[in-house]
Parts: C-alpha cells; structure tokens; sequence
C-alpha cells in the first residue's frame, strides 16, 4: 500500500495486478517451503504469519483480555492524531 500511495501519479492498473501477482507467488513459496519443512519464512506458531495465541479465560495464551482494549485505544488515539495533522496540514498554506 505504501509504494501505491507513492507512486500513486505514475501507477497504471497493469502494474498493480503484476504487484499482486508477484506477492501471490512469493507467499505461494513461502508456504510450500513451510509445509516441506523448511524453517525459512517460518515466522509464528505453526503458521506461516502469526501474531501470537489469543485464548479466551482459563487457557494458555500470549495475549490477555484487557490487551484488547488497550491495542484499540491506541488505533483511535493513532486515527486521531493523523485527523489533527491532516488538518492542520491543511489550515497552515490557508493562513
């Protein structure tokens, strides 16, 4: 998403289906790799992306209830930080 915002003047739709279609390759590889065996692009618990365990009360996991709360407060205190910036990146050529 990055290089797409980037290069966002000079990006044609053929370069985008190629970009999707070289990422659907490379993850394809990495996922074969992952079920021969092989411990390159293992990145989680058995899977090939993982951000860790999330259990409900009573079972073992790497995350707990009240995280929850906090990874959320953190995306809206985030969203309105870029609102305020957005904003003021706005009004500051209008003055």
């Amino acid at each position: 998403l990055f290089a797409l915002e980037e290069g966002a003047s000079y990006w044609k739709p053929s370069l985008t289906w190629r970009t999707f279609f070289c990422s659907m390759v490379a993850f394809a590889s990495l996922l074969m790799l992952n079920t021969l065996g092989a411990q390159f692009g293992k990145l989680g618990y058995n899977k090939l992306f993982s951000f860790g365990n999330f259990a409900w009360a009573g079972a073992s996991t790497s995350y707990a209830m009240y995280e929850l709360f906090i990874f959320v407060l953190l995306g809206a205190v985030g969203g309105l930080m870029g609102a305020i910036f957005n904003h003021t990146n706005e009004a500051i050529p209008k003055w």
